[in-house]
């Protein structure tokens, strides 16, 4: 048996399906995170596989309704310290890939012919140099 549903069943005290309650998961739950794990792992570890485990049994019809259905973690979204991607400064400081200098393109002068490179190896990239 799983984990995730082995600490279930040790929490529960028992493994009949039918009499697990709403308020049992959620007690489930709470043991786990103050038993020190964390939220993101409770809520896409243990309650998604019990989510699951019991949905799978309702769509067998062998429950009713699954008790785990509306139980929720909250996990707080990460800070974004800054936006992707490269601001003006460091897009001119990046003009230096693996050693070589290469010409970077801005939007309006965007061709086809500034996607190749502009280095001495260009020679030996046959694909950018076909015709």
């Amino acid at each position: 048996m799983p984990l995730t549903v082995d600490r279930l069943i040790a929490h529960l005290g028992h493994d009949d399906a039918a009499t697990i309650a709403r308020a049992d998961i959620v007690a489930s739950k709470d043991a786990l995170l103050e038993g020190g794990m964390k939220n993101i792992t409770v809520r896409d570890v243990y309650l998604a596989s019990t989510k699951a485990m019991f949905q799978f049994a309702v769509d067998q019809g062998l429950l009713a309704e699954n008790p785990a259905k509306e139980v929720k973690v909250r996990v707080r979204k990460k800070i974004k310290e800054r936006e992707k991607g490269f601001d003006g400064e460091e897009a001119a400081n990046s003009r230096l890939v693996g050693g070589d200098r290469v010409e970077i393109a801005t939007r309006s002068s965007l061709s086809i012919s500034s996607l190749t490179p502009r280095t001495s190896h260009a020679g030996r990239l046959g694909r950018f140099n076909r015709r």
